[in-house]
């Protein structure tokens, strides 16, 4: 995993020269904003579902020239539809499967200072919900599909993207697990490209990094309980089972687990050396060689 992660940032790092090329055509930039804004003004969060933003999608895809037939929309409910869009390629390699998520996580208005369902740029920076996790792949997405019909693009194999629901919530609505579930056929690939984990980096214009996740993180559930002797309220005792409980959950609050190196976050770190300057160098260096420093 080391020399893997090592060879793409050196290959990431070598194609500098050619950054320009991966600059949005200006004729479709508009069209990937007007895209990016449409998607982040639509609260696909999991109370009101994806389905309005997959349809949005639909609609610009068939008002491109894609066919009935190239575009599936379904789900478990209806306002969790996914849609699978797939383009015909030549035949001469195996299908690969893009899948983007389309719903986000709850946003309070309160909690913001912008409207998190409206595309706001300021300083630089774009303000919504969804605009890093992840309508702005989705919005990509979108563009390259469009831009496919419009240039005539015949790619070597099939090339299928599932836009999805209910990634963030986790339950039984998530697109991917149903569509694996219920429409295998539609969507299975030799390999699979999800943007959602990783990604390219780029510093002064310059291609630095590819980002590649080797895994996933889980949660643990802990289920607590006291026990004591029964009583009356009227003669307390020591020991009562509600303030030993809660001593206990401030004890779990103030965990920290130990700081832990693994093949894939060594090589990252070691990686990263090529691309950091001075004492950040140095401190990754350290890491990168399985010296694991706490204060690091």
């Amino acid at each position: 995993m080391q020399k893997v992660l090592c060879a793409v940032v050196l290959i990431a790092s070598s194609l500098g020269a050619f950054a320009e090329e991966s600059q949005l055509p200006a004729n479709w930039q508009p069209v990937a904003r007007e895209i990016f804004a449409e998607l982040i003004g639509i609260d696909t969060t999991h109370e009101h579902g994806a389905t309005p933003a997959a349809q949005a999608i639909a609609k610009r895809l068939r008002a491109a020239g894609y066919p009935e037939s190239d575009l599936f929309l379904g789900g478990p409910a209806p306002n969790k539809q996914n849609l699978v869009v797939r383009v015909h390629g030549r035949g001469t390699a195996p299908t690969v499967l893009y899948v983007v998520h389309l719903d986000v996580v709850a946003a309070k208005r309160e909690d913001w200072s912008f409207d998190p369902f409206r595309l706001t740029e300021q300083d630089g920076y774009f303000y919504g919900r969804g605009t890093i996790d992840i309508k702005e792949e989705a919005a990509a997405l979108t563009v390259m599909l469009l831009r496919f019909k419009q240039e005539g693009f015949q790619p070597a194999r099939d090339i299928v993207v599932a836009f999805t629901d209910d990634e963030e919530g986790g339950g039984t609505a998530n697109g991917v697990e149903w569509l694996v579930a219920q429409h295998l056929d539609l969507i299975k690939p030799e390999f699979a490209i999800n943007p959602d984990a990783g990604g390219a980096e780029l510093r002064s214009g310059r291609r630095s990094s590819l980002d590649l996740q080797t895994g996933e993180k889980v949660y643990l559930s802990l289920k607590l309980e006291a026990h004591d002797r029964g009583g009356h309220s009227s003669v307390p005792h020591d020991g009562n089972p509600i303030a030993r409980l809660s001593k206990a959950l401030t004890r779990i609050g103030a965990y920290r687990f130990p700081a832990k190196l693994n093949e894939t976050t060594q090589g990252y770190f070691a990686a990263l050396t090529n691309e950091e300057h001075g004492q950040l160098a140095a401190d990754l260096r350290v890491l990168g060689q399985g010296k694991l420093d706490p204060e690091l």
